[in-house]
């Protein structure tokens, strides 16, 4: 199933986090996690209603960049829930 078309903004963000974990650390932004990775973690979210962390995203990375994906991903989806409600009033 295709991700609405709003949630591009999200994987922008999150592979932006990716990228910036990466560097700090001094590797390769693939060996924290790829696009499926964070498409399947965004997809997650959409699908079940919480965000859970796909497999890439567990183990020594949930620590390392995990956690915070998630806190994104949940304020992504309370701003957007935010805005629904704001639309119809």
């Amino acid at each position: 199933m295709p991700l609405p078309r709003e949630t591009g903004d999200l994987i922008k963000k999150l592979k932006s986090q990716v990228d910036n974990v990466a560097r700090h650390f001094n590797i390769a932004p693939e060996v924290l996690g790829r696009k499926k990775d964070l498409t399947a973690l965004v997809s997650s979210g959409i699908t079940a209603g919480s965000f859970q962390l796909p497999p890439a995203f567990r183990g020594w990375r949930k620590n390392i960049v995990g956690d915070e994906l998630l806190k994104s991903a949940d304020a992504w989806k309370s701003r957007q829930e935010t805005l629904s409600e704001a639309e119809i009033k």
